[in-house]
């Protein structure tokens, strides 16, 4: 295999967190190697799918009773703002 060849695996290598020979296989099989999400990209997902639980239960209330708690409503839309803003920051310092 060429230097170059195998510097620009070994790149992609640690890039997908993938083994060079795994990096190799899926290239064989036609697959995108992309780079691996941010280190806390599952804890920022699972806190954007509570919020988004929690919004859906305040709608749910809402539109049962026709009355909606303003509070928790603030509340889970700030928490929404503050986590789209950690995710932008994380991809754009990649």
């Amino acid at each position: 295999m060429e230097p170059e060849t195998r510097e620009r695996l070994k790149t992609l290598s640690i890039a997908s967190g993938f083994s060079m020979s795994a990096v190799v296989r899926r290239l064989v099989d036609g697959a995108e190697i992309r780079e691996m999400p941010p280190a806390d990209y599952h804890a920022m997902i699972g806190e954007l799918r509570a919020i988004g639980n929690n919004l859906n239960q305040i709608a749910y209330i809402a539109n049962a009773t026709g009355r909606v708690d303003r509070e928790a409503y603030l509340q889970e839309a700030a928490r929404l703002r503050e986590g789209i803003l950690r995710i932008r920051q994380a991809v754009e310092l990649r």
